[in-house]
């Protein structure tokens, strides 16, 4: 498969479904403030759920993380507006791929942040926050309830695959850039992406 370019999210002259029928720039708004407030509070759930994804990713040699971010982005809902990537998508293969739906990896995707090491209070102190951060208008519903299933996949994973998933993307991110930035030191911050 030949390597993707970035693209541009299509024009979307439909408005914004996701948020009702009510007035659109609110609801890009109130989109983007609840997007920013998950990734600095819950980002690192985001993270740590989409570690096989982004290895799969790299090892397919097709996109770099940033691009494949961007064409996960704009590709629509269950990728309908690029059946291309949908095809280059649905050909990857790693663990749990069935566990969360499209626009809940688009969600996850678009929150990643440093992942670290919690203890199960500051898990359960998390799911309880979410209720709250509701309640106070930090995020939307509909953002909560991906977050709360991507919290809940910690609890079921973490402790049991989070050395794993983290060394199979040190891996595939050093083999890829091996393959494809002749002569540069690697741009991973280990630290940030283990969260250590």
């Amino acid at each position: 498969m030949s390597r993707q370019t970035c693209g541009t999210p299509p024009e979307s002259g439909d408005g914004n479904k996701m948020f009702g029928d009510g007035n659109k720039m609110f609801n890009d708004v109130a989109k983007r403030m609840s997007l920013r407030y998950c990734r600095t509070t819950y980002g690192l759930y985001g993270l740590f759920a989409t570690y096989p994804l982004r290895t799969a990713v790299l090892n397919s040699d097709a996109y770099d993380l940033s691009c494949f971010e961007l064409s996960f982005e704009s590709s629509g809902e269950n990728h309908q507006s690029d059946p291309q990537f949908a095809k280059y998508f649905d050909s990857l293969t790693y663990d749990d791929k069935a566990y969360f739906t499209v626009d809940e990896i688009r969600f996850l995707l678009e929150i990643s942040a440093l992942c670290q090491p919690l203890c199960e209070r500051q898990v359960d102190t998390d799911l309880n926050a979410v209720t709250a951060d509701v309640k106070q208008g930090n995020m939307l519903k509909s953002h909560a309830k991906m977050l709360l299933k991507a919290i809940q996949y910690w609890n079921l994973c973490y402790s049991e695959k989070h050395e794993k998933y983290f060394q199979e993307f040190y891996d595939a991110n050093e083999a890829w850039l091996e393959r494809n930035v002749d002569g540069q030191e690697s741009v991973l911050d280990t630290h940030f992406w283990q969260g250590r």
